[in-house]
């Protein structure tokens, strides 16, 4: 909801027009979301593993040492804001996108965020070398390891 007011009453947010976006606007808007969600998700969720913040909000996540698909929305509402609204959204808000380009990659997140929790590995992704759902498994079995969406700050920072 603050997404759209923001979009609707301010120069911020998405670009609210009749036409669909060209294939090469919304491939970009998508890059752009992922790049921004990776850098975003992965600061977030590595200072939400701070002593005085995992004890606080962050520990209440990781409640589930073995997660399943809707542990990924299992945590404290600061948490939510924090590491999974702001990097999902901070690109259309602050670079500007289209509703449904912001659409396609809400569903693509989510359900990205949904098959890492599941503890489920599909057969696609032997075939595209897709490290999840191990990557993020690893995540709640360690705690001190995978903090990004991606794994592309983990793999430059040797996290």
């Amino acid at each position: 909801l603050v997404f759209s007011w923001i979009s609707v009453n301010t120069s911020y947010g998405l670009s609210i027009t009749r036409e669909l976006p060209s294939s090469r606007a919304l491939f970009l808007h998508q890059m752009g979301y992922a790049l921004v969600d990776e850098v975003l998700f992965y600061a977030m969720h590595r200072l939400a593993h701070y002593r005085s913040l995992y004890r606080h909000v962050h520990k209440i996540h990781h409640e589930w040492t073995a997660p399943i698909a809707l542990a990924s929305d299992y945590c404290h509402p600061v948490e939510h804001l924090l590491v999974n609204v702001l990097p999902n959204i901070a690109y259309g808000l602050f670079l500007g996108s289209d509703p449904f380009s912001y659409l396609i990659w809400w569903i693509i997140s989510y359900l990205a965020s949904q098959t890492n929790h599941s503890g489920y590995r599909f057969p696609t992704a032997d075939l595209s070398q897709e490290a999840q759902p191990n990557f993020h498994d690893l995540h709640h079995e360690k705690f001190n390891t995978n903090y990004g969406s991606m794994g592309v700050l983990d793999w430059l920072l040797g996290t």
